[in-house]
């Protein structure tokens, strides 16, 4: 038995376009590059959502506190005549007929999904849970909801989800990589490394997982193993983007800037190309270049104001590092 495999929307995964996605490592061929790379953002891995901070309160209080600010919303436009996500989405609204006509496990778990499509995670818990308490087989839902906990920042509750999820189906790929993507964001690397590595196992041609993995060898410092494991996702998958992305960290670790800028470049909106070049060159000290290249890409996206703020600060460590002028005593 396999789980079907449900993947966000590209856009959710790199949806950024505000720096170079990189999280923490170091690397032996240049730590002091990789530490500068290190301070510029987040990593670009097949994860479904930005790695976030760790949370403050439960994913249950999360919940509640957005079911509260919905019904308020709600209450204060109850006159109103404005349609309702469900009557707007022909998805959601057959899901939820089929449910009404049979308020099955599996129905619960389609409307879950269709929430979750949506990006309406509150509801999309509600209905999955309903799910797995219906068919406590169910490893899908499992699996999404696991994903629910990771993308909404709290990937420590949504473990035993992921686990419970393989062991009801030891022989599906997506449900290791699930597991992988918790293990590394609460930092259990070795672990999240034996999870891609079974993914892999299990479908060789899982380029999701060979991403993943080029981007946990970028963070334990073998940036080597990283291009290598880009390459073969790249092969499969030649589109891949956030691989491009990643493969372009690499080499930028390695201090191969030229095939750096070619990675980000590739396919890439100028602006977007221009401004990873720039993050590149700031984190190679290379500040002139890198305010040409900040400015670039603002010219090319003028709302890019993230943009606009670095090509200013990167003119401004160009000029506190231009060398002294040896005649400027005399005059």
């Amino acid at each position: 038995m396999r789980l079907m495999t449900y993947w966000p929307r590209t856009s959710t995964i790199a949806v950024c376009l505000t720096a170079v996605f990189v999280a923490g490592c170091a690397t032996h061929r240049s730590p002091a590059l990789t530490d500068r790379l290190l301070r510029q953002g987040k990593p670009t891995i097949e994860l479904g959502a930005p790695t976030t901070t760790a949370p403050t309160e439960s994913l249950e209080a999360y919940v509640a506190r957005v079911r509260r600010l919905a019904a308020a919303a709600r209450t204060s436009s109850a006159s109103t005549l404005t349609p309702t996500l469900e009557s707007l989405t022909p998805g959601l609204a057959a899901a939820l007929l089929s449910l009404r006509a049979a308020p099955t496990g599996a129905n619960y778990r389609s409307v879950g999904e269709a929430y979750l499509q949506l990006g309406v995670l509150d509801m999309a818990l509600e209905y999955l849970r309903q799910a797995v308490q219906l068919n406590p087989t169910d490893a899908r839902s499992y699996d999404q909801l696991a994903r629910i906990s990771r993308n909404s920042g709290y990937p420590q509750l949504g473990l035993g989800d992921a686990y419970r999820a393989t062991h009801l189906v030891p022989d599906s790929p997506e449900a290791y990589n699930t597991l992988g993507t918790l293990l590394q964001a609460v930092g259990q690397n070795n672990s999240a490394r034996a999870a891609y590595e079974r993914a892999l196992a299990l479908d060789g041609t899982a380029a999701y997982a060979l991403n993943n993995l080029c981007y946990l060898s970028f963070l334990d410092g073998k940036a080597a193993a990283a291009v290598a494991a880009c390459q073969s996702a790249l092969r499969l998958r030649p589109e891949g983007r956030p691989t491009r992305n990643n493969l372009g960290l690499a080499y930028a670790s390695l201090g191969d800037l030229q095939s750096a800028r070619r990675e980000f470049s590739w396919q890439a909106r100028p602006a977007r190309a221009a401004y990873n070049v720039g993050i590149v060159e700031l984190a190679s000290g290379n500040f002139a270049a890198a305010a040409e290249a900040f400015q670039a890409a603002y010219r090319a996206d003028p709302t890019l104001h993230q943009a606009a703020r670095r090509a200013e600060q990167a003119r401004h460590w160009a000029a506190r590092n231009q060398p002294e002028d040896p005649d400027h005593d005399r005059n």
